[in-house]
Order: C-alpha cells, then sequence, then structure tokens
C-alpha cells in the first residue's frame, strides 16, 4: 500500500511543473493536484518549479481554508526542499500532518502512511547536516519514530498486504542499521520475517536474511545467524535464482563459520564455492576476488603461511580492481583487503613501527579501493555517508604521506559531496584545503569552479562563492602573463575562463542592494 502511495503521489504532482492558463479565481486550477515529477527526481527541484508549487498551494488554501486536500502540494514541496533546504523540507511535511489531524482525516487513510514517510525522509536529510550532534540525535529519533508509526498502521489497518508490512519493517531495520543500532535493526528485521513467514507462508527473501544475520554477526552473534545464513545459501539455483547471488550466499556463509572460529568448514566451504563460480561466473566478476581473498584470510588463519603469502599479492591485485555491484558488496571488499593486508605484512616488511604504519597505509589504501566502485575520480555516484567515509581517509592517507591516493579520495569524495549535500558543508571546505595543502595544485584549480557555482545556488554562501570565482579567474590571468601577446594559447585561456569571469559578475550583482543579478538588455 505505501508504494501505491507514493507511486500515486508522484503521478499526481506533475502538474505542478506545467503552465497554469487557468486564473486564479478558477475552481479548476486549485483542483489540480501537483507533482514530484521528473524535475523534483531525487527530491531536488529547480527553483522555479519550487516557486510554482508555492503558488498553487497557496491559492489551494485560499480556496480551502482548512486546508483540505492541499496535501499533496505539502508533499511535493517537502521533496522538492529535501536536497537543498532540509529545514525548509521539515516544516513543509509538519505542516501536512498538522493539516491532515485538523481535516480529522479518518486514521485508516493511507495518505497518512505517504505524510509519514515524507516526514521521516525530510528528518533524516535535516539530520545528514545538522550542525550539533544533539540536534542530529532529536532529528533521528524522531525520523524513527515516523517509521514506527508506519510499521504500527500497518498491522492495524493493512495487516492483510503482507509484502506491505514486510516492506514497513524492514524499513525500520535499515534505518535502525544506518544508525548503527544493529539491536534494534535486528529486531526490526526479525520481525519482517517472522511477518512473511507466518501470515503468508512464503520464506523471506534472500536479501532480509542477509540484513538479519549481517545485524546478528555485529552484534557477535555469529550462531544464531548461521540459521538465516544457511537458509539463504541452502536455495541454490532453483526458480532462476541469478548464480552470483547464490555464490554471494556462500561466501558469507564461510564467512560466517570463520567468525565461529570453524576454520575447517569454512575452507571447505570457500574452495567449493570458488570452484564453482570459476565455471559459471566472468572472470571479472566481484564474486571471484572476494573468494579468492577468503581463501587466503583461511590459509592465515590456520598458519599455513607459506601458501597465503603465495596467493596474498593475487588476492589484493584482484579486490583493488574488483567492480562490486552494490554497497554491501563494496563493504565485504573493504574489510578483506584490510584483513589480508594485516596477515601478510608481517611477512613481507619485518617487524616494528615501519610495519605498523605499513599496516596501516595499506588498510586505508585498501578501503579506499574498495569503495572507489568507479574509475572516475570525480564521479558523483557516491551517497553522502559514503562521501564522508572516504573524506576522512582522504586525510588519513595524507597523514602517512600516501599522496596519490589521498589526492583521488579528495576529489572523490569532494564531487560526491557536492552532489549530496548543501554546499555549506563544512567538510567539503576541509577537502578544498586539503588539496591545496597536499600541493594537488591542478585538482584544486579545477574544483574551484564547481564549488563556486554549487556555493552559488540559494542555500550556498555568495561571499564565498565570489571569492572562489575571483581565485579562477586570477590562476587565469596568471597563466596569461607566460604568453607574448594576445596568442592563440591566451585566447584559449580567456575562453576557458570565461564562467570564473562572468561568475564574478554576477555573484556581485547578487550581493548588490536589490540582491539580483542585472537583467540583460534587450533591443530596441
Amino acid at each position: 500500500m505505501l508504494r501505491v502511495q507514493i507511486e500515486r503521489l508522484l503521478v499526481l504532482l506533475a502538474a505542478a511543473v506545467l503552465p497554469v492558463t487557468a486564473h486564479a479565481t478558477d475552481n479548476r486550477s486549485t483542483s489540480t493536484k501537483p507533482s514530484a515529477s521528473d524535475q523534483l527526481r531525487d527530491g531536488n527541484g529547480s527553483h522555479a518549479d519550487n516557486e510554482e508549487l508555492l503558488r498553487r498551494n497557496d491559492e489551494c488554501h485560499a480556496a480551502n481554508p482548512n486546508g483540505a486536500d492541499c496535501r499533496s502540494f505539502l508533499f511535493a514541496l517537502a521533496l522538492s526542499a529535501r536536497a537543498t533546504d532540509p529545514d525548509t523540507s521539515v516544516r513543509f511535511s509538519r505542516r501536512a500532518l498538522i493539516e491532515m489531524a485538523d481535516a480529522q482525516l479518518p486514521d485508516d487513510h493511507p495518505d497518512w502512511v505517504v505524510a509519514l514517510q515524507v516526514s521521516a525522509d525530510s528528518l533524516r536529510a535535516r539530520a545528514l547536516v545538522a550542525s550539533s550532534s544533539f540536534e542530529r540525535r532529536d532529528d533521528q529519533s524522531e525520523a524513527r519514530s515516523k517509521l514506527v508509526r508506519i510499521v504500527e498502521w500497518h498491522r492495524k489497518w493493512a495487516a492483510h498486504d503482507v509484502a506491505a508490512l514486510v516492506k514497513a519493517y524492514t524499513a525500520l531495520g535499515d534505518y535502525d542499521t544506518s544508525r548503527d543500532d544493529t539491536k534494534s535493526a535486528a529486531v526490526a528485521y526479525l520481525a519482517a520475517a517472522r511477518a512473511g513467514g507466518a501470515r503468508s507462508r512464503m520464506p523471506a527473501s534472500s536479501s532480509l536474511l542477509r540484513k538479519l544475520a549481517s545485524s546478528l554477526e555485529v552484534l557477535a552473534k555469529p550462531k544464531e545467524a548461521e540459521e538465516f545464513r544457511r537458509q539463504a545459501a541452502s536455495r541454490g539455483t532453483m526458480a532462476g535464482r541469478p548464480v552470483d547471488s547464490y555464490v554471494m550466499d556462500q561466501l558469507l556463509l564461510a564467512r560466517n563459520l570463520a567468525q565461529q572460529e570453524r576454520h575447517a568448514e569454512a575452507s571447505r566451504l570457500t574452495e567449493h564455492a570458488h570452484a564453482f563460480a570459476k565455471r559459471k561466473l566472468p572472470s571479472d566478476a566481484p564474486e571471484l576476488a572476494m573468494l579468492q581473498a577468503e581463501k587466503v584470510l583461511n590459509l592465515f588463519r590456520t598458519e599455513r603461511y607459506a601458501e597465503a603469502t603465495g596467493s596474498a599479492a593475487d588476492a589484493v591485485a584482484s579486490l583493488r580492481g574488483a567492480q562490486y555491484r552494490d554497497r554491501s558488496q563494496r563493504q565485504i571488499g573493504m574489510d578483506q583487503f584490510a584483513a589480508v593486508n594485516e596477515y601478510w605484512s608481517p611477512h613481507v616488511s619485518g617487524i616494528g613501527s615501519g610495519n605498523e604504519t605499513l599496516s596501516a597505509a595499506s588498510a586505508t589504501r585498501g578501503n579506499l579501493a574498495a569503495m572507489l566502485a568507479q574509475d572516475s575520480a570525480e564521479s558523483s555516484g557516491a551517497s553522502a555517508p559514503e562521501a564522508l567515509q572516504i573524506a576522512y581517509m582522504a586525510e588519513d592517507l595524507q597523514a602517512l604521506g600516501q599522496r596519490f591516493d589521498a589526492e583521488r579520495a579528495y576529489k572523490y569524495a569532494l564531487y560526491g559531496l557536492l552532489a549530496t549535500v548543501p554546499a555549506t558543508h563544512p567538510v567539503i571546505g576541509r577537502m578544498m584545503s586539503g588539496l591545496k595543502t597536499l600541493g594537488a595544485q591542478m585538482a584544486y584549480s579545477d574544483a574551484l569552479l564547481p564549488v563556486a557555482q554549487r556555493l552559488e545556488m540559494p542555500d550556498g554562501d555568495f561571499l564565498r562563492s565570489r571569492a572562489l570565482y575571483r581565485e579562477a579567474g586570477l590562476e587565469v590571468l596568471q597563466k596569461m602573463r607566460y604568453e607574448q601577446g594576445f596568442t592563440e594559447v591566451a585566447k584559449i585561456y580567456v575562453k576557458n575562463g570565461r564562467p570564473a569571469f562572468i561568475g564574478q559578475i554576477r555573484v556581485a550583482w547578487k550581493l548588490s542592494k536589490d540582491g539580483s543579478p542585472p537583467k540583460s538588455p534587450t533591443k530596441p
């Protein structure tokens, strides 16, 4: 039911970005409900779209003083502002809940689920950029209470919709996992598995079984997790199940057995899964790299050092080049890379403080390599938590003297953060400073314009934006000083520097008394 309601909302809100031909007094103009639409993809609509939504919302409330049937506009406004202005997003989502309560919407109305989900998402977005741990904790707690209410709504009013109930429990578990509240996550995942099994007599999905087992393993309960690992692994390739999914569950079961120090069983299972994967999967499949690494780790754990050290280099190389399919795989690859290096480094560099530095550098570099699933250092595909994690790795690598990897991490984190958090986020400034102190002048110069342009947006900092535009322009002028006159090369410098010069002027106008840029002159 939740998915149906959200999909209905996203379709109905499409009218928000269409031109309005009816007058404000026309009742039809206030009865059309807007939608998040393609322009609000990823909860990040344009300024013009938001203005249109605000106008439609005002018209609706003018025609309906009690706010009846206006909640779709508030949903859309909350979704639109979520990425760029979380405070405003939270206000709109709360206003929708208040108006629904004032209108005495029946408790079993499915729009309550939509409203609670929008509110939870807005609070989670604001918690991500909170300036203090106290504010972050409050928003996270309130967001979780909304997810709990969604579960309670499904249990009370839509218990027949087992899939929706399982999804609600799973969403609660995923949120608890993101907050490192593993115990609560395990409870939610277990409830999801039981709800599905008890009411529909259908086995839980492999994804849910993995999440449940993972949370129990983090709680140092590998024996309890083994049951769910075996349920997932025992399904084989029946019913068209993908081979890579089956192989992944075999690997996860082997890692569970290793956690219980049942290394002989883990070794046999890993060998079998690796042989099967080599026959069924392409040679560059990430599962093969992880199985190879697990074989090496089993050799180290059983003190077969000669065999392990002979294979460690290949395992490290395979993990470094692996193209992981999802974040859970990436996390396993990170753990394996760090573990292999920890076991291996004493056997290649001797014992002492130098070895500790090598181990730390290797582990951090391995974590970085595992997280950078794409070769491009300027990819903005990372989520905000991933980008922040890579940012911290960059600083660690710089402290360890690993300049090349540090520069790569700084760039990846910087561009990832620009796409996921407000431009004023303090870590963005730290990444710019890191590139500068690292001596990565080219990377720093390349980042000046993207950061300045992002700071020029409504949620940014115009003064800082102007300063960065000015710095980028000065770099262009500095390059031109080395040219003998206005040569072809100098012309290219000017052309490439055009955005910096125009941006500097544009922001200066925005900072002027009326706060708006100049209008283009019209031809007579």
